[in-house]
């Protein structure tokens, strides 16, 4: 796998930020202009949560119109000295890891990202967001048949809309099941609040979570905060956990990876000192993220689950994993924006989950 970093840095001027970009022994810089063109593209992203989140009376975005904006954020980010070093990378797997410290271009879903005379989501692009951490290293990768310990966390609690968390249980049994028919290859733990996932934790070992429930960004007293709202099936009623909370519970248990698999758990905001749920675990030692910027379709979460355990199983990579079910979204729902939803954070060092086949 090839990696290309671009790293967006404010540079404490109104008028731009700065890009660097770095490819093996390629390096370019070029200047991002906070004009006219992010103004378009702000708005369109605007428009867009508008109609997931169904506000307002705006219209869901035709195919050609993600495409247009896509290929205008393409146009935005490379460009320049950096456009030069993007024609020169090789047509293999190539990772986009994106770092950013600026707050407008922060916010923006660089997931929809569009190359000239290319459709995305493809197998071979993948787009990373990478979160900087001093001193939380990336974990080795464990063996291709290695038994994973699976900590399954759900929440359907009455009164919300339904969240097929069978469905996306279903979907990760199958794909372990289907990658090791002679072998048990995972292992599964349930559990639905924050206290049985503390007991979970304290009793067992596992390489992944799996949440499967409601998640929301709220205003807490003028400050904008994201939770997952989970079911303390004892006392009967709602359990809203936040991500510093959940953060706090997950760390220090050698987790490899969390699939939040809940509305708004990658989400911005316009306050530059909002963390959303997957940014508040990643700066807490999780290596690697997968969660949605934006309200997710019900039915859509197990198709992605599936696709992106499955290729996970086969390579070992979760940056090619969350490609994996980006395509299976857009293959499955065709024009519709939900593709470019899920968000991988991670970072460095830390895509090869697995082993590969043959190492």
């Amino acid at each position: 796998m090839d990696i290309l970093e671009i790293t967006l840095l404010d540079s404490y001027a109104p008028t731009h930020a700065i890009a660097l970009a770095r490819h093996g022994s390629d390096v370019a810089i070029a200047k991002i202009p906070l004009g006219p063109d992010l103004v378009q593209i702000e708005k369109f992203r605007a428009d867009l949560l508008d109609v997931l989140r169904g506000r307002g009376k705006g219209t869901r975005p035709t195919g050609q119109q993600l495409i247009q904006f896509g290929r205008d954020l393409f146009d935005f980010l490379v460009r320049d000295d950096i456009g030069k070093l993007y024609s020169r990378l090789p047509n293999t797997q190539v990772s986009l890891k994106i770092l950013v410290n600026q707050p407008a271009l922060r916010q923006l879903p660089w997931e929809y990202l569009q190359e000239p005379n290319r459709i995305s989501p493809r197998r071979g692009r993948s787009v990373v967001r990478i979160i900087p951490t001093v001193g939380v290293s990336a974990l080795p990768p464990l063996p291709i048949n290695h038994l994973t310990r699976v900590l399954f966390v759900y929440a359907d609690p009455q009164g919300l809309t339904r969240v097929s968390w069978s469905d996306v249980r279903d979907a990760l049994l199958r794909t372990y099941k289907a990658r090791f028919p002679n072998s048990v290859g995972i292992e599964m733990v349930e559990c639905t609040s924050r206290d049985s996932l503390g007991t979970a934790l304290r009793r067992g070992k596992f390489d992944v979570v799996q949440f499967s429930c409601h998640g929301e960004v709220i205003d807490n007293k003028g400050t904008p905060e994201g939770r997952l709202i989970l079911f303390d099936k004892n006392k009967r009623k709602l359990d809203f956990m936040t991500g510093k909370e959940l953060a706090q519970q997950m760390a220090g248990h050698d987790i490899r990876l969390i699939v939040l698999s809940a509305c708004d758990t990658s989400a911005s905001t316009s306050d530059i000192n909002f963390n959303n749920i997957a940014e508040d675990l990643i700066l807490e030692g999780i290596p690697t993220v997968v969660a949605n910027q934006a309200p997710v379709q019900d039915q859509t979460v197990a198709a992605f689950v599936g696709a992106l355990y499955d290729e996970l199983l086969l390579s070992g990579n979760i940056d090619m994993a969350v490609t994996a079910g980006r395509l299976q979204l857009a293959t499955d729902l065709r024009d519709s924006p939900e593709w470019g939803i899920p968000t991988l954070y991670r970072i460095h060092g830390s895509s090869q989950m697995y082993q590969q086949i043959g190492i």
